[in-house]
């Protein structure tokens, strides 16, 4: 595989989410193009936490997304590949949160 060769889907469909006790999980939607490319997301106080993009085979094709499985509830911006905030969302206790890249 080449550097710019993506990985093929993982076949692994589940993921562990911590939440409850203050604290909720994120799902970023994403497409193909976005396949292991870093999502960043930045909090309140602005710090920032990151995830890759995975694609996972599902029945019907593939889903691509990248999972933050424990944040705790408030309000969070979803970023660019330059920084700049593009949509806004509130993790809540106990609860998963979509939004879409």
């Amino acid at each position: 595989m080449t550097p710019r060769e993506k990985p093929p889907p993982s076949e692994l469909t589940s993921v562990m989410l911590d939440i409850g006790g203050g604290f909720g999980a994120l799902i970023v939607k994403a497409t193909a193009r976005d396949a292991e490319q870093q999502v960043e997301i930045v909090d309140a106080r602005g710090q920032r936490q990151h995830a890759v993009v995975h694609s996972v085979m599902m029945a019907g094709g593939s889903s691509h997304q990248a999972v933050f499985s424990s944040l705790p509830e408030g309000s969070y911006e979803l970023l660019d590949l330059a920084g700049t905030p593009i949509r806004s969302f509130t993790i809540r206790d106990g609860r998963v949160t979509d939004v879409h890249l």
